[in-house]
């Protein structure tokens, strides 16, 4: 059985990259259909459950799913080289989205742009603000890439002095602990 995606990244657009990868040595997918996808979309808290309620139930959303891996390639090739096609593919994405406003009926009142998915293509349109949202805050250098070599997970530095190397210290920040320390050990 597969495990939840693990959302780790400190940016959605991040944790989107890592709905492939090896945390643990054995390469996962995590958006294998339309509804892996939805359910990314949810945990990931893009959408709320009730954006959904218009959806057709029958729709074809393993199209858009297969449309979500092909994004994240090509995201993932923008941050490794800096290609500029995934700019025409967001903004094509981008340009599907139909949403309303919502003001909060509860204090704080406030105003809250919510989604309305009415076809499967649209299910990439949280994915593709979250994306154009990271670009366009010029952050790449605070992406990296986990510095465990087996792992292929991506992150956000948050930290203050940017010097952030892991992309769990639950997952892999421990493991190089314990490797240093039986080292230090044998030594």
């Amino acid at each position: 059985m597969r495990p939840p995606a693990m959302i780790i990244a400190d940016d959605p657009a991040l944790d989107f990259l890592n709905t492939i990868g090896a945390p643990h040595g054995e390469m996962i997918e995590w958006i294998e259909t339309g509804d892996d996808l939805k359910a990314w979309l949810l945990q990931a808290g893009l959408v709320q459950p009730s954006e959904f309620d218009d959806f057709p139930q029958d729709a074809e959303t393993d199209i858009a799913a297969a449309e979500a891996r092909h994004l994240r390639d090509e995201f993932r090739a923008w941050l490794q080289t800096g290609t500029t096609g995934i700019f025409e593919h967001l903004n094509w994405v981008l340009q599907r989205e139909s949403g309303f406003w919502v003001l909060e009926p509860t204090p704080p009142h406030r105003m809250t742009r919510r989604l309305r998915f009415t076809q499967p293509g649209q299910l990439l349109v949280p994915v593709a603000i979250a994306i154009a949202d990271l670009i366009a805050r010029q952050e790449a250098d605070r992406v990296r890439e986990c510095a465990n070599p087996s792992c292929t997970m991506w992150f956000r530095d948050v930290s203050r002095n940017n010097r952030r190397r892991w992309c769990s210290m639950s997952v892999c920040g421990n493991r190089a602990k314990v490797a240093a320390h039986r080292a230090r050990g044998k030594g």
